[in-house]
């Protein structure tokens, strides 16, 4: 079951340690490598853009979307309660949005104030 879900950039993830309780979701640019921690048990890192600059169409799928839910739908069946974080490299969009959705379907309230992400996001 998950309890909490927070959101960060890439500056703050990076100290993040791996925790018994705590799930990550990391979401970068495509082509990049993640900076992590080694050691993560519950782990989902994904590549899509930020936007659709220089046209690239590499923005979120229905894959990707499919892949968070079945990711969310682990974490949720879990017996002990967890924290999910989730990061973006670089900035905060994404992960602002994927933890608003996910919030939202879990009926769970976010740790940062509703006006620290973009309500069009």
């Amino acid at each position: 079951m998950v309890v909490l879900i927070d959101y960060h950039t890439e500056e703050h993830a990076n100290e993040i340690a791996p925790e018994d309780w705590l799930a990550l979701i990391a979401i970068g640019e495509p082509g990049q490598r993640h900076k992590l921690l080694p050691g993560w048990k519950r782990l989902l890192a994904l590549e899509f853009a930020e936007s659709s600059v220089a046209g690239t169409q590499q923005r979120l799928t229905a894959s990707h979307a499919e892949q968070i839910g079945q990711f969310w739908d682990g974490l949720v069946d879990e017996r002990t309660p967890l924290a999910l974080a989730i990061r973006c490299d670089p900035g905060r969009r994404r992960s602002a949005a994927v933890a608003r959705a996910l919030a939202g379907t879990g009926g769970i309230r976010l740790a940062l104030p509703k006006s620290e992400y973009d309500e069009e996001v």
